[in-house]
């Protein structure tokens, strides 16, 4: 496993105002046409074994969400998240995985909040903006969790997974529990699942993460990527680390 500083995720709670999060049903519940509803994402199970997800289908045209369906029934696959992005990425070509130490500035003042989201969106919005950890931030998804359906192990790595290999970056991001009782967990060497107890935390997203639990609802997780300021650096210990995953 990727640690920072030598643990699985770093406890976000004590840096934001996680009293004042807002809720987002309503929002979420207002932006399905939106929605991607396929993230091609090659995910895998406790065992290591890659789901039968939408990446290993060979019809990777599927956009719409009549399209997706009909994916997911003749192929007998499925998509395990559906993501809304509320952000929008001007950059071209398109950014994968942004780095703080990497990105020239211009490209990050080239991700802006979309201007068709519904007003539903402003407190939560607002609540990000006011987050004293970045000096800049970057995009910001949703990511809804499908009734019944885990929101599978899998790697924010920006590549073909199976042509990946972890290394050293500044790719930082807050990822942040919308629904109390949905549970995220980072996989180790062994495939142990090691559970995320804080509400918001930051890990290396090259590790496996994710569950191997469904629930019967409708479930949102939010990750807010950016740069950290110097000043947090400094007060977590990041500042240790001049990169992640050395």
């Amino acid at each position: 496993m990727l640690k920072i500083l030598d643990q699985a995720y770093l406890d976000m709670d004590p840096y934001l105002d996680l009293e004042d999060l807002p809720r987002v049903d309503q929002a979420v519940a207002e932006s399905f046409d939106l929605i991607k509803q396929n993230s091609w994402q090659r995910v895998i199970d406790l065992s290591g074994e890659t789901v039968n997800c939408t990446w290993s289908s060979k019809q990777r045209g599927a956009l719409t969400p009549k399209s997706v369906f009909s994916l997911e029934v003749q192929e007998q696959v499925l998509a395990p998240m559906w993501i809304l992005n509320l952000t929008e990425d001007r950059n071209t070509p398109k950014v994968n995985c942004y780095d703080s130490l990497k990105t020239p500035p211009q490209e990050w003042e080239n991700i802006v909040f979309r201007n068709d989201l519904s007003p539903s969106w402003k407190p939560f919005i607002e609540w990000v903006q006011n987050i004293k950890v970045f000096s800049t931030l970057g995009r910001v998804s949703i990511i809804i969790g499908r009734p019944g359906v885990p929101v599978f192990y899998h790697r924010d790595s920006g590549e073909y997974d199976e042509s990946f290999t972890s290394h050293p970056h500044r790719q930082e991001f807050i990822w942040v529990r919308l629904s109390e009782d949905k549970r995220i967990f980072i996989l180790d060497s062994d495939l142990t699942p090691h559970r995320i107890s804080s509400k918001a935390a930051f890990f290396n997203h090259h590790n496996w993460h994710g569950s191997h639990e469904s629930y019967p609802k409708w479930t949102f997780s939010c990750k807010i990527e950016g740069i950290f300021s110097e000043a947090f650096r400094r007060k977590s210990g990041l500042d240790k680390n001049h990169q992640y995953g050395e």
